[in-house]
């Protein structure tokens, strides 16, 4: 007979079932909307239509490569990114220990609270701070239409380091949450649960802005190469990950609690250094890059044309 805590996890499961479900439906009602495909098959129902053979078939950007070309394309080069373009690197870097901090939560909140007082599935309900602290990235979309907008109405091209400002913000709060976090909870320190909660608020924020902000720079900063770059920062955010959580307990065994979490806002601290280089050299940084030059250039003369109109 199972009681109403294994019922509960359960359907916890049941309902990411039912959701993953419905949506699997539901992509099989979505209409083909790549621009290349609707030419390709414009350009065949002409020719079949009127007889035409003059007409010449579209560039076909969803052919199937060949082994050398799939080799190079989508394992070759993602690697080759990570290694060779600093924005890359740092990006995977900052994102895949972000995201991983996910997971530490998943094994370090639960006692910790419990050493405060919780009962074991009260403690759970802690994880509602940081989806609070997600849900006000709302906030900070709106800021970034604001300045959008500015640089338009002025006339200015606009550049993936406009798009920064969560990560400026994003940044000092996760060190700033952490730290918080770190020595407002036991052993060493004894505070009420809402003063290490905000805290989580803070680090709730955070995280989705860094993960937000800096796929979207990639996409930004790469144009047609940002495929490959992302997959990159994916692998990277996969395997720590993965890796993250075999030693989580052991690490806060073996430091406590407060130490533990004083590591972690240490590396949060250290990650404070790239939000300013982004913002006022990463232009700088993507003139040098063999990638991202592509994407400069672009946008160079995107500005240009404006001037001229």
């Amino acid at each position: 007979m199972l009681d109403a805590d294994q019922i509960f996890r359960r359907w916890n499961f049941y309902i990411f079932a039912i959701i993953i479900a419905a949506v699997t439906g539901g992509l099989f009602f979505i209409r083909e909307s790549r621009p290349s495909l609707l030419l390709a098959n414009e350009v065949k129902q002409i020719t079949d239509m009127t007889k035409m053979k003059s007409i010449p078939p579209p560039l076909n950007h969803d052919h199937i490569p060949n082994l050398h070309t799939f080799a190079r394309e989508s394992l070759f080069r993602p690697a080759q990114l990570f290694f060779q373009e600093p924005i890359i690197f740092t990006i995977s870097m900052m994102i895949s220990v972000a995201m991983s901090l996910i997971y530490i939560f998943t094994q370090a909140l639960q006692p910790i609270y419990q050493s405060m007082g919780f009962a074991e599935t009260d403690a759970s309900l802690i994880f509602i701070a940081i989806g609070v602290g997600t849900v006000l990235s709302v906030f900070t979309r709106l800021l970034d239409g604001y300045i959008l907008d500015y640089f338009r109405h002025q006339g200015h091209p606009i550049k993936p380091e406009y798009k920064l400002v969560g990560l400026g913000l994003g940044g000092p709060f996760l060190a700033i949450g952490l730290w918080w976090f770190a020595w407002t909870i036991p052993p060493n320190v004894q505070s009420p649960w809402i003063v290490p909660t905000i805290a989580l608020v803070l680090v709730g924020y955070a995280l989705t802005e860094m993960d937000t902000v800096l796929y979207g720079y990639i996409s930004d900063s790469y144009l047609s190469y940002s495929a490959s770059a992302t997959a990159a920062v994916a692998l990277m955010r996969a395997l720590l990950s993965g890796v993250f959580p075999l030693f989580t307990t052991q690490m806060f065994n073996g430091l406590g609690n407060n130490i533990a979490m004083s590591v972690l806002a240490a590396v949060a601290t250290a990650f404070c250094i790239v939000p300013p280089v982004f913002i006022f050299y990463g232009e700088k940084i993507r003139q040098a890059s063999k990638f991202a030059r592509y994407s400069w250039e672009i946008q160079e003369e995107l500005g240009k044309d404006e001037e001229d109109w």
